[in-house]
């Protein structure tokens, strides 16, 4: 295998799984490290506590390029109603129209990545901020008449 085969960008991608809830019934988890852990941490990590967590629904996999998409097209970035406060002065600062990674190139969606622009990878993760995830989540609350959040 040559040396550019080597370094080249993943092209890897398929259609994305449908997405659904699943039920994570009510637990008792244990926060923290133990000093007696053989594992690397931050001294802000160790101790441990004992946190009884209720019953919630999560997503079977991370929220997908293409079921962002959707959010997308519906014109998620142009709705207030979907955006917090500081997620409209970040909106008006920067004038998103989608994630900062993509591109849309005579209608067609591309991934910048590090060395390269590709296709977008319909199946693979989104990478967004912390503001556009909240808004994709009221965003999927009020298509689904659900509760959704991060």
């Amino acid at each position: 295998m040559e040396q550019s085969e080597q370094w080249g960008a993943c092209l890897d991608s398929g259609i994305a799984p449908e997405n659904s809830l699943l039920n994570v019934g009510e637990q008792t988890i244990s926060l923290g490290k133990s000093p007696d852990d053989q594992t690397y941490g931050w001294d802000n990590e160790y101790g441990q506590s004992k946190v009884k967590v209720a019953s919630f629904d999560t997503s079977t996999y991370l929220v997908s390029n293409a079921e962002y998409m959707a959010f997308v097209e519906a014109g998620g970035y142009k709705n207030d109603s979907h955006w917090n406060e500081e997620g409209r002065a970040w909106l008006s600062y920067t004038k998103a129209e989608m994630p900062r990674f993509w591109q849309l190139i005579d209608g067609e969606y591309y991934q910048r990545n590090l060395l390269s622009l590709i296709p977008l990878p319909m199946s693979w993760p989104v990478e967004v901020n912390y503001l556009e995830a909240k808004a994709f989540c009221h965003w999927k609350s009020e298509q689904t008449n659900s509760f959704i959040r991060l």
